[in-house]
């Protein structure tokens, strides 16, 4: 019996994803969940969470003073919402449109500052352009294909994208009491590095040609942008 299709309104799509019953999605599933509810600088003992130290409490003070601490919670918590169903396609496509507008809402961030240092600005501007475009392009390939169709390798396919999102969180926090430039930067380069791993997943597992452009063109841009914040960071 094939799993029961579940509705999910995420502002401003509408997508369905199948019910997932894999010991993988699940840990996938909690973890990301604690991710968003938790300090990612400071992580809790079960008999820690009543009784914190200066340590733990520095670290939420720190996770508090990031300006893109909300945006990135939202980014986490949508894509939480649609765990890879093994379809190659599907997946990077309701993965991909959360995590663009992660990016393209942390690039705004940096922009209504005021405080954008001028070459990041450029990047920013840049950021918001190319993923706009794609994100249009993949809210109408999703209309076209509205439900996920896994094959065989779909136990292979999960696990590829969950390893992109492990890339994501383990790097995403940024900078402790950076500037505002820094903690950009330092919170987009792994963000860049997890699009350029699930763009490898189509690479590898996809036949949709139009899905394969796009990926290469997202491993190209998102290479030479990662090594541009990189250079940036080296003449602090």
């Amino acid at each position: 019996m094939k799993n029961q299709s579940t509705r999910i309104r995420t502002a401003p799509y509408t997508i369905r994803f199948s019910a997932l019953k894999t010991a993988t999605a699940l840990a996938l599933s909690t973890l990301v969940l604690s991710a968003c509810s938790m300090p990612m600088h400071s992580t809790m003992a079960d008999g820690e969470q009543g009784a914190m130290g200066g340590s733990q409490m520095s670290g939420m003070s720190a996770m508090s003073n990031n300006p893109f601490t909300a945006a990135n919670a939202r980014m986490m918590q949508d894509m939480h919402n649609n765990p890879p169903s093994g379809d190659v396609d599907y997946d990077f496509v309701v993965g991909m449109i959360p995590h663009h507008q992660g990016a393209v809402d942390m690039s705004t961030i940096l922009l209504e500052s005021g405080q954008a240092d001028a070459e990041l600005a450029e990047l920013a501007n840049e950021i918001i352009t190319a993923q706009s475009d794609e994100m249009a392009f993949m809210e109408t390939w999703l209309r076209d294909n509205p439900e996920p169709q896994p094959d065989a390798r779909a136990a292979e396919i999960i696990r590829a994208y969950q390893a992109s999102m492990m890339t994501m969180m383990g790097g995403m926090h940024g900078e402790r009491d950076a500037d505002i430039n820094t903690r950009f930067v330092t919170g987009m380069i792994p963000h860049h590095q997890a699009a350029i791993e699930m763009a490898e997943v189509v690479l590898e597992y996809s036949d949709d040609t139009q899905l394969r452009t796009m990926a290469q063109a997202v491993v190209r841009e998102q290479n030479r942008e990662i090594s541009e914040m990189r250079d940036w960071l080296s003449r602090q």
